[in-house]
Formats: C-alpha cells, sequence, structure tokens
C-alpha cells in the first residue's frame, strides 16, 4: 500500500511538471530532466543530501538556486523548489524517471519494452525485434534487455501488461498443461462411463 502511494505521488508530480511545461517547453524541461537524472545516478547521495531532515527548508531553497538558477529552465527550477517545500525530495528520482516516462508516451510515442531471452542478443537480433515490436504496436519501443538462461531458448516480451512468451520453456509449460487436461478429460469420461 506504502508503495503504490509513493508511486501516485510521483506520478502525481511528474504529470504535473509535464502539464506546466506545455509544448514549447517539453524539450528543454526534459534535457533538464535527462541531466538532473544523470546527476542522482552519477552522485546518489546528492539526493540523500537534499532530502536530509536535518536542513532547514529556506536553506534548502537556497543551496537548490545556487546549484541550479541559470543552469535548468526557470520552470524545472520552481519544480525543485515546489518539492522542497513539500518535503518531496526525497523521491525525487523516482519523479524524475516517472516524467521521463510519461514524456516518451505522451510527446514522443516511446513505450518501454522488457526482452528477455536465454542467451545473449547481437545488435542485428536486437534492430530486428525493435522493428517488429514498432510494426505490431505502432510505437517506437525503449528496449531494456535481460537474460535468463532458464528460459532454454526463445524470447519473453513484455510491453506494459502485455506478455509475449515465445520461449522454448513457456512452450514446455503449456504443452504439459494440456497434456495434463487431457489426461483429466479422459480419467473424467472413464469414471463417468464406468
Amino acid at each position: 500500500m506504502v508503495q503504490h502511494a509513493g508511486k501516485r505521488v510521483t506520478t502525481v508530480y511528474a504529470e504535473a511538471l509535464h502539464e506546466a511545461a506545455g509544448a514549447e517547453a517539453l524539450p528543454v524541461v526534459r534535457a533538464d530532466v535527462e541531466s538532473l537524472r544523470s546527476l542522482l545516478q552519477q552522485v546518489p547521495e546528492y539526493e540523500r543530501f537534499l532530502a536530509d531532515p536535518h536542513i532547514e527548508t529556506d536553506a534548502r531553497d537556497r543551496l537548490l538556486r545556487q546549484a541550479f538558477e541559470g543552469r535548468v529552465d526557470r520552470l524545472t527550477l520552481n519544480f525543485l523548489l515546489v518539492l522542497n517545500r513539500r518535503w518531496r525530495l526525497a523521491s525525487l528520482a523516482a519523479i524524475l524517471d516517472a516524467y521521463a516516462h510519461l514524456d516518451n508516451v505522451r510527446r514522443l510515442g516511446r513505450r518501454e519494452v522488457e526482452v528477455v531471452s536465454a542467451l545473449p542478443l547481437d545488435g542485428g537480433m536486437l534492430e530486428q525485434i525493435k522493428q517488429a515490436i514498432a510494426a505490431w504496436g505502432g510505437f517506437e519501443p525503449l528496449i531494456q534487455v535481460k537474460q535468463d538462461p532458464s528460459l532454454l531458448g526463445g524470447l519473453k516480451i513484455r510491453v506494459g501488461d502485455t506478455l509475449i512468451d515465445a520461449t522454448v520453456k513457456g512452450q514446455l509449460d503449456r504443452l504439459r498443461d494440456q497434456v495434463k487436461k487431457e489426461f483429466q478429460a479422459r480419467a473424467g469420461r472413464q469414471r463417468a462411463a464406468g
């Protein structure tokens, strides 16, 4: 429940920034968001510092202004100041991730796609998969590749809530279930006839 509430908060703030940016400022704000995401990935202690409850809100406002004024769009800076005033800087990385996801879908027509394979995929294979998903879904896929040797072969592709299981393990599991149902149906017919 707490995770859901936290996810909802990050989504609300991401949507607020996206709407506030409007069509003209969206590319600039997205560049700011990517820059901030990179900063937090390279220096994870920075987010912990920004969220430190021992630092007064006014002092943190001054620090944010010193660090970002003239380096990010005014809207982005004001957004950071709002997060500070509402004690949401501890969620900054999650909010920025939610914003990037939202912008990918709404403005850029992209969607995140998870591709899981038993073996490593080369660049040519990844490009074929990307083109097939784009043709199937009508969007530009942002592919995240994972490897799982237990799949034995083939691929699992997840787009949102949709899972396409074209793995050897998945086929064997489906075959096992089909055989099991057939045996149960035969046993039921034999009991009824017997």
